[in-house]
């Protein structure tokens, strides 16, 4: 028997005082589930990001050497990365 279905059992069963006494004996201690998705904001998990459209004219038409671009790919919960870095070039 997994823990998920244990946790699913304690979660649907028992009312009043026992209802309570099996929340506190939860890890979380918490009488309500939480979705994984809701733990934590999937947005802004770069800080300091600056978007593509807010780079100087200069980069755009790469008359000027020097600027270089980066892509950063987030593995799953960001236990591994890949960056990327690119100079522009006429």
């Amino acid at each position: 028997m997994s823990h998920e279905a244990i946790c699913q059992a304690l979660f649907v069963q028992g009312e009043g005082e026992l209802r309570a006494i099996i929340y506190r004996a939860l890890r979380s201690g918490r009488a309500r589930r939480v979705s994984s998705s809701a733990k934590r904001p999937r947005r802004d998990l770069i800080v300091g990001m600056v978007d593509i459209s807010a780079r100087p004219k200069e980069a755009e038409d790469r008359a000027v050497p020097g600027f270089w671009e980066s892509d950063l790919v987030l593995g799953a919960v960001c236990k591994s990365q890949i960056l990327a870095l690119v100079e522009r070039q006429t």
